[in-house]
């Protein structure tokens, strides 16, 4: 009768395996092991990768105070807002946004420019008079009937009218 062969497998030593690893890589790769190595020691020193371990494992905590949070009304109207927001930035025109920050610097750069008494009737009516002060003033009339027209629209479809 035939006798079975003895099979001994030695026992792993992961430790062993990853040193012999390390001595085989090539020397292209030692010097970003070692800054491996140093930052891995650096964030273990300062703390921050024992608050990356908390953090890993308290995840299914910290995610669900991050759903519960951003189920709120007022985190839902935010995000709808940043949306709308910035759908609206996408619709204007960059120059016409550069103007009004070139504006607003002139305007309100320099605050002791600011003449301390207001202005005399006639300097207002002299301005009211230049070009570029009815070109603003046109777009700022258009604007505010354009929002006048939007929230009546709005205003109507929200509540029906009263019998």
């Amino acid at each position: 009768m035939a006798q079975p062969i003895p099979l001994e497998i030695p026992p792993r030593d992961p430790k062993r395996e990853l040193l012999a690893r390390i001595d085989a890589a090539p020397a292209d790769y030692a010097a970003a092991l070692l800054e491996a190595c140093e930052l891995l020691e650096a964030l273990r020193q300062s703390g921050l990768l024992t608050l990356a371990k908390a953090a890993l494992d308290a995840r299914s905590t910290l995610v669900e105070t991050a759903a519960d949070a951003a189920n709120t009304d007022s985190a839902i109207r935010a995000t709808r807002n940043l949306l709308l927001l910035s759908k609206m930035l996408a619709a204007v025109d960059p120059r016409v946004i550069e103007g009004i920050g070139v504006a607003v610097a002139e305007t309100f750069g320099n605050a002791r420019s600011t003449p301390p008494e207001p202005p005399s009737f006639r300097s207002l009516v002299v301005n009211f008079l230049s070009r570029d002060m009815r070109r603003g003033l046109g777009l700022l009339n258009r604007f505010t009937r354009n929002l006048g027209y939007q929230l009546k629209l709005r205003t109507q479809s929200d509540f029906p009218p009263r019998s």
